[in-house]
């Protein structure tokens, strides 16, 4: 009799862990209260995370312990990550205002106003660091070059159309697509238009980029690869909903989400599908991709981590809402916000 319990055991065990669709509750390493929806996405450096609120609260906290170091309250709703150079990170607000904190004391250093014609230009993505010089793209239509020292204004470039999505600078450029549908390459220098192209719909999230080529999807259900040197086309991928989030890119594989909630892995060099993943709700939330594991937030408040190879899950959290920004690694931890007001932190192991 014994023999048969311990038996029956293993085979619980094992199907626990192996069948397709079984997963193990993981359990965060640690929980941060803010009290208000989490509609930033973290930033990880040098063991802290940085994070914005839907009440305009951004904090600095310890990775390790989830412990609070400082806040500021911006007095606007927070979307997007933080960029960041080594004394300042950069947030965007909804009301149109850049803020340069000071990463030691979260002391404000400057803040400039987007937006021209007496309409401000609500940021709806994150700014980003790069060329010694602040970029951001604002609902205005137009992309901002600052001086990331006192935040005066450089140069700006107008799309004619409202930008939703994080510019991207990569090798000299600044790449970013607009409501209309197109894309555009940017001297970060001058702000003058190098190339570009187009879809069928608009690009309203980040472009991402790996060894050489770069990938942005679109309302049209397409994502397309382009070969940055010398400006070539090379595959466009059908995934048959509109494409919700940025193509993560890891050890060859492209990750991304869409309206219908599935979660597609795409092989980057032939655009061929690997295999797809199915999630309630619409995906709004960026997948990260680390070790062979896709980490991702889903609209349902659950968590969880999937097997880049095959697709399967290996664990989920649920949450108390849903997720709408993307996680972030750091120090072998994965970090997100959720829109039921908590910071968690958890294992990548």
């Amino acid at each position: 009799m014994r023999k048969n319990h311990i038996l029956m055991l293993a085979i619980f065990f094992l199907l626990v862990f192996t069948l397709p669709g079984l997963a193990a509750e993981k359990e965060p390493l640690w929980q941060f209260e803010a009290g208000m929806p989490l509609t930033g996405t973290p930033t990880y450096d040098k063991g802290v995370v940085y994070i914005g609120d839907q009440g305009g609260a951004v904090y600095a906290l310890n990775a390790e312990t989830g412990e609070l170091i400082w806040q500021y309250d911006a007095g606007t709703s927070i979307n997007g990550a933080a960029a960041m150079n080594e004394k300042t990170i950069f947030v965007g607000g909804t009301d149109g205002r850049v803020f340069a904190i000071e990463r030691s004391s979260g002391n404000l250093l400057w803040q400039t106003l987007l937006g021209l014609d007496l309409a401000p230009g609500a940021i709806w993505g994150s700014p980003i660091y790069g060329a010694e010089r602040l970029f951001a793209g604002s609902a205005d239509g137009r992309i901002y070059a600052f001086d990331p020292e006192t935040g005066v204004v450089l140069w700006t470039f107008d799309t004619g159309r409202e930008l939703r999505s994080t510019p991207l600078y990569h090798e000299g450029l600044i790449f970013v697509g607009d409501h209309i549908g197109r894309f555009h390459a940017l001297d970060p220098k001058t702000g003058n238009r190098q190339w570009g192209g187009g879809s069928g719909g608009p690009i309203d999230t980040a472009t991402t980029t790996w060894k050489g080529f770069i990938y942005f999807g679109s309302w049209d259900g397409l994502l397309s690869c382009v070969k940055i040197k010398g400006i070539i086309p090379q595959w466009k991928y059908n995934a048959k909903s509109a494409i919700t989030t940025s193509a993560t890119p890891e050890d060859g594989r492209l990750f991304f989400g869409t309206q219908k909630g599935i979660l597609h892995a795409v092989d980057a060099i032939t655009g061929q599908m690997l295999w797809t993943y199915e999630t309630e709700g619409a995906m709004q939330a960026t997948p990260i991709a680390f070790n062979n594991i896709v980490y991702i937030g889903t609209a349902t408040g659950k968590v969880a981590a999937i097997s880049a190879i095959d697709g399967n899950m290996i664990w989920e959290y649920q949450t108390d809402r849903e997720i709408l920004a993307s996680p972030a690694l750091g120090d072998g931890r994965v970090f997100l916000g959720s829109m039921d007001g908590k910071v968690y932190a958890f294992s990548t192991e």
